[in-house]
């Protein structure tokens, strides 16, 4: 009996009525993971079965997600880097960036114009626009590397492009930038709701002493707001939840209970 494919089909049936925070959905898919490593004893560590049901799992609750803003930078949070691009790869990560928020690390296949050409485009626009040594650590095809001056306009149309976004300081960030950035090109872009949201949430962000990455830095340290503060926050801001905040406020207690305890991997 394959236990991961039953337990996908529940929860794509339940995920149907229900909206979710990021944070709940990462927790579910964490203790998942754990479930499953459990029942298998002889399994100590992330199965390829169990890695494709957390794809499967990413993709059911991508579109129930009411703070989309928050989702490339939770799955950080919860994935290492190298499954964090398997998501990227399935979901498009058009539809998962974040302008307001775009510091981290990031892989560009330059061969695929519509979507990595596009997402590395906005990296780099935002570099040109914001003062400070912003894109750090790049590399391509596997070595160290500099931007060169011509790709702004003609980039190459093959290879791996790895870079990492970097904002020094809330002096340095160019909101307008960004938003039309995000407007122009992004899923969260399209949604009025989303957009504020992740305004709201950037105008609350505190910037990272660059000795502590803002990869490793908490939701409470960069924002000022604890988990649940966030949760009651994306209530208030996403009018699609309007309908049906007190049946996810049942979800959120349900949720909280199973994964109590429970942390990301760092």
């Amino acid at each position: 009996m394959n236990y991961y494919f039953e337990w996908t089909v529940w929860w794509r049936l339940f995920s149907g009525r229900h909206f979710f925070t990021c944070s709940q959905v990462f927790g579910l898919m964490h203790h998942f993971e754990q479930w499953a490593i459990k029942f298998n004893p002889r399994t100590r560590v992330a199965t390829p079965s169990i890695i494709q049901a957390k794809l499967r799992f990413m993709a059911m609750f991508h579109c129930r997600l009411t703070d989309l803003c928050m989702f490339i930078r939770t799955l950080r949070d919860w994935m290492n880097f190298e499954l964090q691009q398997q998501v990227i790869q399935q979901l498009g990560i058009l539809n998962l960036m974040n302008p307001f928020d775009l510091d981290g690390r990031y892989r560009f296949d330059m061969a695929r114009k519509e979507d990595h050409r596009c997402a590395r485009g906005v990296v780099i626009a935002l570099s040109l626009s914001e003062p400070g040594n912003n894109v750090l650590n790049e590399i391509f095809n596997g070595y160290r590397f500099e931007l060169p001056s011509f790709w702004e306009d003609h980039p190459p149309n093959r290879g791996l492009y790895e870079t990492t976004y970097f904002t020094p300081s809330t002096k340095c960030a160019r909101p307008a930038v960004r938003a039309k950035l995000a407007s122009q090109t992004c899923l969260l872009g399209t949604s009025p709701a989303d957009m504020q949201m992740a305004q709201k949430l950037a105008e609350k962000q505190k910037w990272i002493s660059p000795r502590i990455t803002f990869h490793d830095a908490t939701i409470e340290e960069r924002y000022g707001l604890t988990d649940e503060e966030v949760i009651m926050y994306t209530y208030a801001q996403n009018s699609r939840m309007a309908t049906q905040v007190e049946q996810t406020k049942a979800v959120t207690k349900a949720v909280a209970a199973m994964t109590k305890g429970v942390k990301g991997k760092k």
